[in-house]
């Protein structure tokens, strides 16, 4: 089974609600659990109700995990590329 066959696209909405498209990231919510695969920066599984987000390089986070990360430096947190947050 693809990641894509098991999560759902959603779109951070702004104040005036817009969609954000300005960044480089996109977010998902997982519809059934991601065996196989883990949030590098919690070492947790992706489990079932969990948002994550996919960056422009391919790599997958959560959401909570991704953006605390983005306090102290705005990229990717294995390959080091740089993101437009």
């Amino acid at each position: 089974m693809c990641l894509f066959d098991i999560i759902t696209n959603y779109k951070s909405r702004g104040k005036d609600n817009d969609v954000n498209t300005d960044n480089d990231i996109n977010c998902y919510v997982i519809e059934k659990k991601l065996t196989g695969y883990e949030c590098i920066i919690c070492l947790d599984e992706f489990n079932e109700g969990g948002t994550v987000s996919l960056i422009k390089c391919g790599h997958i986070y959560h959401t909570k995990c991704l953006y605390t990360w983005f306090i102290t430096k705005n990229t990717c947190p294995v390959c080091n590329e740089e993101l437009k947050i």
